[in-house]
């Protein structure tokens, strides 16, 4: 099996090396440092949603009762589900999965994770455009694209 690349850099190094950039490297910079860093970044939004969960015990119930749905209908019921003699379909069911997953989440303060999401989104693409990559960086955007 290959390896993908994608692993936790360094906080040491992810932090370092913030120098604004020029007009005509501000694109390579976003897309090398977006594919170095995605882990990290995904780790921020992580550690903010876990945070969000932890202070906000009818947020963790949502989340709770929406895998529970997922588990229930995908798990033990093979993806069926029949309502007025009409069956639904895998695609359909995870379809009102995802819906009622949405719908709880936004009641139970659901516009907390929204933000964080924008947060992590402004907060990656800033650290894009402001860090210098290393050459490291570079190579592995490079085999990334290769690939």
């Amino acid at each position: 099996m290959k390896n993908s690349g994608i692993s936790l850099r360094s906080w040491s190094s992810f932090l370092t090396n913030l120098t604004p950039p020029t007009e005509d490297n501000v694109a390579r910079r976003i897309t090398t440092n977006f594919n170095y860093y995605k882990l990290n970044y995904f780790m921020i939004y992580f550690v903010l949603t876990l945070l969000l969960i932890v202070s906000r015990p009818a947020l963790l119930l949502a989340f709770l009762f929406s895998t529970s749905l997922f588990l229930f209908f995908f798990i033990l019921k093979k993806g069926k589900l029949t309502i007025n003699d009409t069956t639904l379909k895998e695609r359909e069911l995870l379809i009102v999965v995802i819906v009622v997953h949405v719908a709880l989440v936004s009641i139970m303060g659901g516009m907390y994770s929204f933000v964080a999401l924008i947060f992590t989104i402004m907060m990656s693409v800033l650290h894009s455009i402001i860090r210098t990559p290393k050459l490291g960086a570079k190579v592995q955007s490079f085999k990334s694209r290769i690939n």
